[in-house]
């Protein structure tokens, strides 16, 4: 994004600056990519991109479970091998990375984790790992994906069985938001 000012008094008086537009997770919602700076950046084809992800629960809240789908729209990232996963280190939450997913060629990887709180469980943005994919040749796609069930729970005693408990947050089939971003290649 580039923005342009000037003074008005004096039109001669200018300032110009680049920024990279690089949205923060709302609740519920995934982000993918690096936190700040281009979201993601590949260095050519045929270059390794790796891609962070990351969740943000409710406010506060113990991430409780997770399922979520990241894709490419468009040519220009291969989801065969050698694509791989790569756990945070430490692991804050501990999910199943599916890579190469047959029949789902758009499907980067599929994650899916699941855990019952305790004191010192993870909560608000949580680090789950990082995506290594292959560039390949083609256009510059746009890595997005969905979020097909995520919860999370205000304390850890939470009856998750009550229904409409109100310590519950739960999400379904919603699009990743801030997370959805095209790949830029430096």
């Amino acid at each position: 994004v580039s923005l342009h000012a000037f003074v008005q008094c004096d039109r001669s008086t200018t300032a110009e600056r680049e920024l990279v537009a690089n949205l923060a997770p709302g609740a519920m919602d995934v982000d993918l990519g690096a936190p700040s700076g281009f979201q993601f950046a590949a260095t050519g084809e045929g270059s390794q991109l790796n891609i962070s992800v990351r969740v943000r629960t409710n406010g506060t809240d113990f991430l409780r479970s997770v399922l979520l789908r990241v894709t490419a729209v468009g040519d220009g990232l291969s989801s065969k091998p050698p694509t791989s996963w790569t756990p945070a280190s430490p692991v804050e939450f501990a999910v199943i990375a599916s890579t190469d997913i047959p029949g789902e060629p758009d499907t980067l990887v599929q994650l899916t984790g699941a855990n019952v709180p305790k004191a010192n469980s993870a909560r608000g943005e949580v680090e789950l790992g990082t995506l290594q994919v292959a560039t390949t040749t083609g256009g510059l796609p746009l890595i997005t994906g969905e979020v097909l069930s995520m919860e999370s729970v205000s304390d850890i005693d939470c009856d998750i069985l009550v229904p409409g408990s109100p310590c519950l947050t739960s999400v379904t089939s919603q699009p990743i938001v801030s997370g959805t971003g095209y790949m830029e290649v430096l």
